[in-house]
């Protein structure tokens, strides 16, 4: 299978995952709502559940439109592959870059949600939804990483794979 193809189908997997992930948010947002001191009335509930639609499946559609362009790009980095056979650097970059846009984009909708709870007026809902935040944030963050840095840790792995290792010589 050429790897473009197979990043370009694991790209739209995490496509609808994206977009499914948006239920789950409404469920917190419901949740968090639902009790007296943390609604608001200046924002209804309504707009916001519509809001997490709307992201979350806005995000899944985009991955889903440009993933062939995104798979290209992924693949690009790496050695020419022909259609028989698919580089190791090569699988190792896709699926390094897949886990990267998994974790960025499975914490989106939590960043959403726990930033509406920390905008509560309960004191200690929203000390725990910052500490809660954060972690939502770092997560982005080190997905963003994931999918940035990719030929780097592509090539550290292959390093580290091969430390300690004596070449061959044609000799022997």
């Amino acid at each position: 299978m050429d790897p473009v193809v197979f990043a370009t189908i694991l790209l739209r997997v995490l496509a609808v995952y994206i977009a499914a992930e948006g239920i789950t948010s409404v469920a917190e947002i419901v949740s968090v709502w639902s009790i007296p001191t943390a609604r608001r009335e200046d924002l209804p509930v309504t707009w916001i559940v519509v809001f997490a639609l709307v992201m979350s499946g806005g995000f899944g559609a985009l991955v889903w439109g440009i993933s062939p362009y995104l798979a290209q790009k992924m693949v690009a980095r790496f050695e020419p592959i022909t259609n028989t056979t698919i580089n190791v650097k090569s699988m190792q970059g896709a699926i390094l870059s897949i886990a990267g846009l998994l974790l960025f984009f499975t914490s989106l909708p939590s960043i959403i949600s726990l930033s509406i709870r920390a905008a509560s007026s309960e004191a200690e809902a929203s000390l725990s939804a910052i500490s809660g935040l954060v972690a939502q944030l770092v997560k982005a963050g080190l997905g963003a990483y994931l999918v940035l840095g990719t030929a780097s840790l592509v090539a550290f792995i292959n390093r580290f794979r091969e430390f300690g290792l004596e070449e061959k010589t044609s000799n022997e």
